[in-house]
């Protein structure tokens, strides 16, 4: 069986993200149980304040009556709930066209950054017990800004608050939804390197220094040398971060290595997460269900699944 979010609409075709195992041609795999606590959230998060907003706030719903050039109508192709707010609002600013926002966008925005912290909390949870100060040491991708991130921004960081007593998330249903997706996540080998070389960086001083040398090295790099697009520097700083690592010792790159995969594996959940919460209902697909042609799309969040 696989679980998908019913992106379709009247007159529209489905668009699907499917939960498959990477490799695996010409059928789809079976749902894991970290994926089906996914879904399990993903559902309760639809039902609840959270989703319905979601669902309420699209810019779909909202571009056909917003002029051009509005938040709504710039969010209506940028991909995920949270992170195209964040960055249709980075990308204007970074193109000096700052928005008109209304009093209801800034309502919208404001509603939409509580999302975020709740949704980096849910993210934190999945790090327990390795701390922010420690997991944030790696560069990744979502260190990169929203409009060159492919991830959440900023998911690995900790904000201190009351972030999940917001839009229904503090009731007992989606409490115990989380707490199943996080003992899911926790219980996978994935997080159990993660755990173990963070640990070992913890104990071990050297490696520490180590660790935050190459760290403001690759920061350093991100300088832009020259003026340049917003396209070609945003290029440039997903080629530093993705090779950063590649000529560190060995020591640090086991440790980038791993913190970086279970950084992947916990922002595909977030975008299973968004995608679950702000649809319609869930797609199952089962041995009833007829012939399907899947369509893989460029950047997917598939390489923590592969030895789960």
């Amino acid at each position: 069986m696989v679980a998908l979010p019913d992106r379709g609409g009247a007159g529209k075709s489905p668009r699907l993200s499917l939960l498959a195992a990477p490799g695996i041609v010409g059928r789809l795999d079976l749902v894991s149980p970290l994926e089906q606590a996914a879904v399990s959230l993903g559902e309760e998060l639809r039902q609840a304040e959270f989703g319905q907003r979601l669902q309420e706030l699209h810019p779909s719903r909202r571009a056909d009556q917003a002029p051009f050039g509005s938040l709504a109508s710039f969010e209506v192709n940028s991909g995920p709930a949270i992170r195209r707010t964040l960055q249709t609002l980075h990308l204007t600013q970074l193109a000096n066209e700052p928005l008109t926002l209304s009093d209801a966008d800034q309502a919208y925005i404001a509603w939409i950054t509580d999302a975020w912290r709740a949704m980096q909390r849910i993210a934190g949870r999945c790090w327990v017990p390795m701390r922010s100060e420690l997991r944030t040491m790696i560069v990744d991708q979502d260190d990169l800004g929203p409009n060159a991130s492919h991830y959440i921004p900023a998911s690995r960081v900790h904000e201190p608050g009351p972030a999940l007593r917001f839009a229904g998330l503090e009731s007992t249903r989606v409490q115990e939804a989380i707490d199943a997706l996080v003992v899911a996540c926790r219980s996978t080998p994935c997080y159990q390197r993660a755990l173990e070389c963070v640990s070992r960086m913890e104990q071990n001083s050297d490696l520490r220094t180590r660790v935050d040398k190459r760290r403001k090295r690759i920061v350093g790099e991100l300088q832009p040398p020259e003026r340049m697009t917003i396209a070609d520097a945003d290029n440039r700083a997903r080629l530093i971060v993705r090779h950063g690592y590649e000529n560190a010792d060995g020591d640090v790159r086991v440790v980038a290595d791993a913190v970086r995969a279970h950084n992947e594996l916990v922002n595909y959940l977030l975008f299973a997460l968004l995608g679950f919460a702000e649809t319609s209902r869930t797609v199952v697909i089962g041995a009833e269900s007829g012939p399907m042609r899947g369509r893989r799309k460029p950047r997917m969040l598939w390489g923590a699944f592969r030895n789960l």
